[in-house]
C-alpha cells in the first residue's frame, strides 16, 4: 500500500544555473506529466547553485544587481521592507501604541514566500500573529481553528481560561498603519469562542484561569 501517494505533495525542482534563469528545462514537461499521474502537486523551480553563488556574493547590492541583470528570483535573498506592527497590550490615559519595526520579504521578490504557502495549502495550515513589546510571533494551525483552540496552541491556560480574542487582520493594519485607525474604520472585533481564526489576523487572548482551591 503506497498510502503517501494519497497526501497532497509539493514539488520542488531543481535545476541548473542556466536553466533557472532562462526558466527552460527539457524535463519539465515529462516530470509535470508524471506529477499529475501520481495525483497532481504544486511543482516549484529552484536552483541550488544560483542560490549558492547569491550567498557567496559580498553584499546585498551584489545580490540585487545579479538578480536584475537576469531577471530572476531568488528563494533566499529578498528585498527588504518595514511593516510596522503594534504592541498588543492593554494601554491606560494617554499612552501611546509601541512599535515594533518587523523586517519581512518583500513577497513579491522572492521564490520562497512560494515555498512555504504551497506547503501551508498542502499541509491545510494557516497563521495567526501575536506582538509584544520586543517580538512578533507567528503561529501555526489548521484553517478552520476557532479561536479558544488557537490560544491553547500557545498555552494551555489560554484555552483553558478562555474569554476572548481581540482580532484585526494584517492586511487592515497594514493599509492603515496603526492600530488607532483600524479602530476608527470598525475593523478591530472582540470576538468570542466560536470565532474562526482567519489566516494572517493579528490575535490579543484574553484569558482567566483561577487558582486551585486549598484543601
Amino acid at each position: 500500500m503506497q498510502l503517501l501517494t494519497a497526501k497532497s505533495a509539493v514539488y520542488l525542482l531543481n535545476l541548473s544555473e542556466h536553466d533557472f534563469v532562462r526558466k527552460k528545462n527539457k524535463f519539465l514537461a515529462k516530470v509535470k506529466a508524471w506529477v499529475d499521474s501520481h495525483g497532481g502537486g504544486v511543482m516549484i523551480p529552484i536552483s541550488c547553485v544560483f542560490e549558492k553563488k547569491l550567498l557567496d556574493m559580498p553584499d546585498q547590492a551584489s545580490r540585487s544587481a545579479y538578480l536584475k541583470e537576469c531577471s530572476s528570483q531568488s528563494i533566499t535573498v529578498f528585498s527588504e521592507k518595514r511593516v510596522v506592527m503594534p504592541c498588543l497590550l492593554p494601554l491606560e490615559g494617554d499612552q501611546r501604541v509601541t512599535i515594533l519595526h518587523w523586517l519581512i520579504p518583500d513577497l513579491k521578490s522572492g521564490c520562497l514566500p512560494k515555498v512555504i504557502k504551497a506547503g501551508l495549502e498542502a499541509l491545510n495550515m494557516q497563521c495567526f500573529f501575536t506582538a509584544g513589546t520586543d517580538e512578533v510571533k507567528a503561529w501555526g494551525i489548521q484553517k478552520g481553528t476557532r479561536a479558544p483552540q488557537a490560544a491553547g496552541v500557545i498555552h494551555s491556560d489560554f484555552e483553558r481560561g478562555f474569554i476572548m480574542a481581540e482580532t484585526m487582520g494584517f492586511a487592515d493594519l497594514k493599509e492603515l498603519e496603526t492600530v488607532a485607525e483600524v479602530k476608527s474604520k470598525g475593523k478591530y472585533k472582540m470576538n468570542g469562542k466560536d470565532y474562526v481564526v482567519q489566516d494572517g489576523d493579528i490575535l490579543l487572548f484574553k484569558f482567566n484561569v483561577s487558582p486551585p482551591k486549598k484543601k
